[in-house]
């Protein structure tokens, strides 16, 4: 999991964009899936701790992963 900065309104959820290494990665929330690997993950718009935004991986991430978010506030 990575928590953002901050809580996202639900209707924004869709537009989260994860790149890891340079690639981009699946929103299984703008899919209705379920993050199934570590090339996928889920938004929770105010699940992380304090109630800011989450981000759940189907799989643990790399050590060496470079992992970039973009998201509109």
């Amino acid at each position: 999991n990575i928590d953002l900065a901050r809580a996202l309104d639900p209707n924004a959820v869709n537009g989260v964009l994860v790149f890891k290494n340079g690639l981009a990665m699946l929103n299984q929330t703008a899919l209705s899936g379920t993050a199934a690997n570590s090339d996928e993950f889920s938004v929770s718009p105010d699940g992380g701790a304090g109630s800011v935004a989450r981000l759940s991986f189907g799989a643990a991430l790399a050590d060496s992963d470079s992992i970039l978010i973009w998201y509109l506030t």
